[in-house]
């Protein structure tokens, strides 16, 4: 009986460890998001050691390699603005998308309670 319970979790195991794992995106990543406009751009996740992964947005397509660990990075050139929205994709075994991704401006704000104030009182004139 022991030795019964022992090989089903030994090839439990064995078939869990050598799975190839998904192409996954890093959690900054997601549907709705802004891309900084003139900024080159690093896309990052994970996925099996070795594996091809293409990146792919905005009519741009950059391709790398998995390390020995499963990371990856590919940088997109600078990008004009732009309030299309479109998909960013990386490809690899699998295809992971991210959708109704624009480029533009990227502000990070904090505060307390001047943070309920909107810009529409704002005279500053916008650069373009």
């Amino acid at each position: 009986m022991i030795t019964r319970h022992l090989i089903a979790w030994t090839s439990l195991l064995f078939s869990v460890s050598t799975a190839g794992a998904d192409v996954r995106l890093s959690q900054v990543f997601g549907d709705h998001m802004v891309l900084q406009r003139d900024r080159a751009v690093t896309v990052w996740g994970w996925a099996d050691p070795g594996e091809s992964i293409t990146v792919r947005f905005a009519g741009q397509s950059v391709s790398t390699t998995a390390g020995s660990g499963g990371a990856w990075s590919a940088r997109l050139a600078p990008l004009p603005a732009n309030p299309t929205p479109e998909d960013l994709s990386a490809i690899g075994r699998n295809t992971v998308t991210v959708t109704d991704v624009v480029v533009g401006d990227v502000w990070l704000c904090s505060g307390q309670s001047n943070m309920a104030f909107g810009l529409g009182g704002c005279d500053a004139t916008p650069l373009e």
